[in-house]
């Protein structure tokens, strides 16, 4: 049993497929991530600062090959964070803060992908993404400020509103591996990206302020590496 089980599993990632995809092929794609994150620093007096992050989004996409070995996809993102430092002093309470970041995102991208096979099974995919991406996030705060006209201490809390729109070029490039005919493993590189971002929104509930930034970025990404699983429907014959 485990002989004929091993034996298949060979035959099934040695097959042969055709060296292309075909005109008309969809890819549908939905994903879902979560992270978390935490940093609980102590020194030596005890005082500490507690540090954590946590994201959670999903991504649907969909793509249609317009040409053997080429497609034209769109995706859309929304993700939701959340992110708080804190710093607790023992000997002095003043010295105290607390930072509560809450942060929503939407991300929508077009991407035109060229597919080259290299043998049967391998093939490389790259290509242009073009993106929109729309934040907006609210930034909570408490710390002490000393008041010398009384010699005291007052508690301020004041709350933050921000927003931006990012609009981004950048070129990717990945390798798959096609485990049948339908699905692929692939690994994605971007490697280079230009950026402008717009925050035409940022304004302090106390004091009150308002900022306008503009700014202009060339950005090498070779990071930016992700692997998964793609599912092609392919026309039938």
């Amino acid at each position: 049993m485990k002989r004929n089980l091993i034996l298949y599993l060979l035959l099934f990632f040695s097959h042969k497929f055709l060296a292309q995809i075909e005109k008309g092929t969809y890819v549908p794609s939905i994903s879902l991530n979560c992270s978390y994150q935490t940093s609980p620093v102590k020194d030596s007096t005890a005082n500490s600062t507690q540090n954590y992050i946590w994201n959670a989004g999903c991504t649907i996409g969909f793509g249609k090959f317009i040409k053997d070995n080429l497609s034209l996809g769109a995706s859309f993102n929304y993700t939701y964070g959340y992110s708080r430092k804190t710093y607790v002093n023992n000997n002095s309470y003043q010295a105290n803060t607390d930072n509560k970041n809450y942060t929503y995102s939407e991300n929508l991208s077009i991407s035109l992908l060229k597919y080259k096979f290299i043998g049967e099974n391998f093939a490389l995919r790259f290509g242009p993404t073009l993106s929109a991406y729309f934040s907006e996030g609210r930034s909570n705060s408490q710390f002490y400020i000393f008041d010398a006209s009384n010699g005291t201490y007052s508690q301020q809390n004041p709350t933050s509103y921000y927003n931006s729109l990012i609009s981004s070029g950048s070129l990717s490039a990945g390798i798959q591996y096609f485990l049948n005919k339908n699905i692929a493993l692939t690994g994605n590189m971007g490697f280079f990206a230009i950026n402008y971002t717009y925050s035409p929104y940022q304004k302090m509930k106390h004091p009150n302020s308002e900022a306008y930034t503009l700014n202009l970025s060339l950005t090498p990404s070779f990071n930016a590496f992700n692997v998964g699983l793609i599912y092609f429907i392919r026309p039938k014959k």
